[in-house]
């Protein structure tokens, strides 16, 4: 064909059109999506900026040879550039459905890699084209532009396939409406390039690459702004945060929580007031919808801290709560400072939960250094507490286990000892139960720590056993929620059995929660167990919600009397009596009786007369070291 016939049924419209539609969305994506910090959405961001180039290579193209027809090797470098930009974009779409739909992830590696050959291979061969004759090239002062058998159109072939048996093939895994939607924007896709071949156009072609990008945007990335408070939602939160945080940004954040009741919003003026504030108010604010009536306001951080701190005094104490007594809302208003170790939204949630809930209503301040000293500490211990369980390590070094001897009143012999855990890490050193239990279990991550635990309590019984002392049995405390796991029996036999030692030699103490549900199945992982000689102990009885039916449906071997009851009972009859009754009816129903926190004569006065087995506290030994235990064994 001639000059004049390559670009005869070409319109500049269509890329023109394409680039300012990229340049727009880069645009938005700058103003509204600019922190979000998802590998997935910047390889979208990717594809519309390497559309935005094909586009202008394209109408370079045309220029090139309306004006320049002589320079052959322009008019080659611009089709190349044009025709590889669109392959990779394609590439990377085609890459994001592959994730979308959740395929496997050891697979996803692979996959992508024979994608991008294959990608590769078809940009290398439409490069050649003048060489091969095969697709674009010039010969005799005439240029052919074959219609279908060309690297380009064959590589757009298989990746249309491809993301054709993404979409079909894991339609189960990809949300329906999602699924629908891509399905019909592919389809309308494949017609246009199809009459584009067809009249041997290309004018539109760069939009048809351009569109499923802009369906993504909508369908998945989208986090638009509430018209009335300007205010962006929990998603985009999230993202923020992230952002920030991996860049070492410091920010201080602002929560309101509005107490709405029976309004399904906020007033539109109350709304509109709240934009003004913090619009004018700080120069690098945002607002976030966290949930209904609670709204986060992030600051990002210019110039001293001091100075900082003062225009958030300001805006807290003097500004905001005129609004919200105007409209006679009650409200909570909290200002977060230097709380730059929040790396995620649900610090984020937790230290708000913390904080808003020491605060009554209609009340406004900034948290305390020592405050935010105290939750920097937790989370620095949930992310140590994470580590553990996510390295599951059985010696991780991190889990201490310590012990306290136990005294057999009917021998005189301390042959029982119960396991204590304790959590050392770098920055805070040692840390007791009290302070990182409650975390764990909030976390869910206790089960993994009280493996641990397991682990380390049977070897070092076993180094005591090896060494010729004798001890009967060591305790150790988990919650009934833990037994509720499917595999706990098997859990924990498994590790008894892998330190070679025989199951009796440890025993369980269980500490009681409020709900009764579950019972059966706690129940019935009490009697596998005890099938192996392992015991069961019931700690803490006398506070929290033990009662009698409880100890006899556990099935349990010794109750623990709790010290609270002790001391209690040391300075009043009535209570003595009770405590002396309780135990007289254990030990008739068959139970072992241990009472804990026994620290003076006249508190192991009172327990040898209420008939004691076993007695435990701080008038024989503090807990120790479990290295340190044969101390107190006999051999």
């Amino acid at each position: 064909m001639r000059i004049e016939d390559l670009i005869s049924t070409y319109s500049y419209a269509g890329d023109i059109i394409s680039a300012i539609t990229c340049f727009v969305l880069l645009v938005l994506i700058r103003q509204a999506l600019f922190f979000t910090t998802e590998n997935d959405f910047r390889q979208v961001s990717k594809a519309i900026r390497i559309v935005m180039i094909g586009a202008l290579a394209n109408i370079a193209f045309a220029l090139v040879i309306t004006y320049m027809p002589e320079s052959t090797a322009f008019v080659f470098l611009t089709r190349d550039v044009y025709h590889s930009c669109l392959l990779w974009a394609l590439f990377l779409f085609a890459i994001y459905m592959t994730k979308l739909v959740g395929f496997p992830p050891n697979k996803f590696n692979t996959l992508r890699d024979v994608m991008g050959l294959i990608v590769n291979i078809g940009i290398f061969a439409d490069i050649l084209s003048p060489v091969t004759k095969i697709g674009f090239y010039e010969s005799d002062g005439l240029w052919y532009d074959s219609t279908y058998v060309k690297p380009f159109t064959v590589t757009y072939i298989i990746c249309m396939l491809f993301i054709a048996f993404m979409l079909l093939g894991y339609r189960r895994r990809l949300i329906k409406q999602l699924r629908i939607t891509f399905i019909i924007v592919e389809l309308i896709v494949a017609v246009v390039m199809i009459a584009e071949n067809a009249v041997d156009s290309n004018t539109y072609t760069t939009s048809t690459f351009l569109i499923p990008i802009i369906a993504i945007l909508i369908l998945v990335h989208s986090k638009p702004f509430d018209l009335v408070t300007g205010s962006m939602d929990k998603s985009a939160l999230a993202s923020f945060i992230q952002h920030t945080g991996k860049r070492g940004r410091e920010v201080d954040y602002v929560i309101l929580e509005i107490r709405l009741d029976d309004l399904r919003e906020m007033p539109e003026g109350l709304g509109r007031l709240l934009y003004s504030t913090w619009q004018t108010y700080f120069k690098d604010a945002m607002l976030f919808n966290y949930d209904k009536g609670m709204y986060v306001m992030t600051i990002r951080r210019r110039g001293a801290s001091d100075a900082a701190k003062a225009r958030l005094y300001s805006l807290v104490q003097e500004e905001l709560p005129i609004y919200y007594r105007d409209y006679m809302l009650d409200y909570k208003i909290l200002a977060l400072h230097d709380v730059d170790f929040v790396k995620n939204l649900d610090q984020l949630k937790d230290i708000m939960t913390y904080a808003l809930g020491k605060m009554d209503y209609n009340t406004s301040r900034i948290a305390t250094e020592d405050e935010i000293e105290r939750y920097s500490k937790m989370e620095y211990i949930v992310e140590q507490l994470q580590d553990i369980a996510e390295k599951g390590n059985l010696d991780d070094p991190r889990v201490r286990v310590y012990c306290q001897p136990v005294k057999n009143m009917h021998t005189g012999a301390f042959d029982t000892a119960e396991a204590l855990m304790r959590i050392e890490i770098p920055k805070y050193g040692m840390l007791y139960p009290d302070v990182f239990i409650r975390i764990a279990e909030q976390k869910k991550l206790i089960h993994s720590l009280s493996q641990i635990i397991v682990h380390k309590t049977c070897k070092a019984m076993k180094r005591i056993l090896a060494d010729g002392y004798k001890i009967d049995r060591m305790s150790i405390n988990f919650s009934l929620d833990e037994l509720r796991e499917p595999n706990f029996c098997n859990i924990i036999l498994d590790i008894i059995h892998k330190n070679n030692i025989p199951e009796s030699k440890i025993a369980i103490e269980l500490t009681e929660g409020q709900s009764d549900s579950d019972y059966e199945i706690v129940h019935d992982r009490i009697s596998v167990l005890k099938k192996y000689g392992i015991k069961f102990y019931l700690d803490d009885f006398g506070t929290g919600y033990s009662n009698f039916e409880r100890v006899m449906k556990l099935g349990m071997d010794v109750v623990k009397i709790d010290r609270s009851m002790l001391i209690y009972s040391l300075g009043d009859q009535r209570a003595w009596y009770i405590m002396k009754h309780f135990a007289g009816v254990f030990k008739e129903l068959g139970y072992d009786i241990l009472f804990e926190g026994v620290e003076s004569e006249e508190l192991e006065d009172l327990c040898i007369d209420c008939d004691a087995d076993y007695l435990q506290g701080y008038k024989f030994s503090k807990p120790m070291p479990v290295e340190d235990l044969w101390k107190y064994l006999e051999r």
